[in-house]
């Protein structure tokens, strides 16, 4: 999406209007919530629980059976903030492209819900307590 964003900015030169306006706009979202955003979504389900997992069960390894680290947060939830960020993202680069308040208001609901299941999951995942650890294993 960026560089097509980039390409068609390209294309209408140095013009000030609102239209290129629009679309510079759209491309700085594109880039900061596209690219940014979707590498921070998408990476912190996949070293965060391995962290934590290392952390609580270093000494227990091979005491006990351990759960993998994917078990340490709510796949469910992943899965539909994937989706949620996919709606909020595109409509809210619709509606600035367009410039249309409705729907940039449904883009930012689906952002900000996104971000609410982003951080239960990050808490989650953070505050796992090791269960059924034998007592000699616990340091």
């Amino acid at each position: 999406v960026p560089f097509i964003l980039l390409a068609v900015l390209a294309l209408t030169g140095r013009r000030v209007d609102p239209t290129t306006t629009a679309f510079s706009l759209t491309y700085g979202i594109s880039i900061l919530g596209g690219f940014v955003t979707a590498m921070i979504l998408g990476q912190t389900f996949k070293t965060l629980p391995f962290i934590v997992w290392m952390h609580r069960y270093k000494q227990l390894i091979g005491k006990m059976k351990t759960p993998l680290p994917r078990e340490l947060y709510r796949e469910k939830w992943v899965t539909a903030q994937f989706y949620i960020y996919l709606l909020g993202y595109f409509a809210l680069l619709a509606g600035v492209a367009s410039r249309t308040p409705w729907i940039i208001l449904v883009g930012c609901t689906g952002l900000l819900i996104t971000a609410l299941c982003y951080n239960i999951n990050v808490f989650v995942t953070i505050s796992h307590r090791v269960k059924g650890a034998p007592e000699n294993a616990k340091n």
